[in-house]
């Protein structure tokens, strides 16, 4: 009989501590996919940001340039 509860409390100990190790370590690959995940996205989309204002300043000073020599001019014709 005692062998038979030692048995049954050894069995239950193992199924519980693999049950809550299986656990854990399923909690935490999920949590890291998750992480690296939401990581990796929030990169790209900055990422796409910052290129994004680059090209907006790029575009906007190109265009200054290229205007402002026009305009000038087209002041100094309106003056003269």
């Amino acid at each position: 009989m005692t062998t038979f509860f030692l048995a049954t409390f050894f069995l239950a100990t193992f199924f519980l501590v693999t049950f809550f190790l299986t656990t854990f370590f399923l909690a935490t690959f999920f949590l890291a996919t998750f992480f690296l995940a939401t990581f990796f996205l929030a990169t790209f989309f900055l990422a796409t940001f910052f290129l994004a204002v680059v090209f907006f300043l790029a575009v906007f000073f190109f265009t200054a340039m290229s205007v402002a020599p026009l305009a000038i001019g087209f002041m100094v014709f309106q003056i003269t």
